[in-house]
């Protein structure tokens, strides 16, 4: 079971928090706002959860390696002889750069959102291009699960 989400992107320009996501045209002719990500999260606290050897989890819990690249299924460990079996370890983990991959999508993603209306916004009615261009633009992220 999973939850779905999604991202929206706001910036605080001139006292005042405005969504910079884009607009989509839909079939049906109307426009949609696209959000920065939409997904499912599946609701588990690790990423992998298999038998493991025991030189192999020791260095992951130390950062000499960053994932575990041998792991063995329950019933991939239970074929194995019960002298073998004591090699390996029931392990629960997460890698380092599942998170990272994802924190860096979003990162390129609201860069590529604040540039589009930097071009498209900064130099109309409002005059926001003091506020876009010389200043910190502060971001907000709304989750929205579903």
């Amino acid at each position: 079971m999973g939850i779905d989400y999604s991202i929206y992107t706001e910036a605080y320009i001139k006292d005042k928090w405005y969504n910079i996501d884009s607009y989509v045209l839909a079939p049906s002719g109307k426009f949609l706002l696209a959000p920065l990500l939409d997904g499912r999260s599946f609701v588990r606290e690790y990423q992998y959860e298999y038998y493991a050897p025991r030189y192999e989890v020791v260095a992951f819990e130390t950062g000499e390696n960053e994932e575990i690249s041998e792991w063995l299924t329950r019933e991939s460990y239970e074929e194995l002889p019960a002298e073998e079996q004591k090699e390996y370890v029931f392990f629960k983990w997460t890698e380092p750069d599942s998170w990272y991959n994802t924190l860096s999508k979003i990162i390129t993603r609201v860069e590529m959102r604040l540039a589009d209306y930097r071009s498209e916004v900064s130099f109309g009615d409002e005059n926001f291009y003091e506020y876009l261009y010389d200043k910190t633009v502060p971001i907000r992220l709304i989750v929205e699960m579903h």
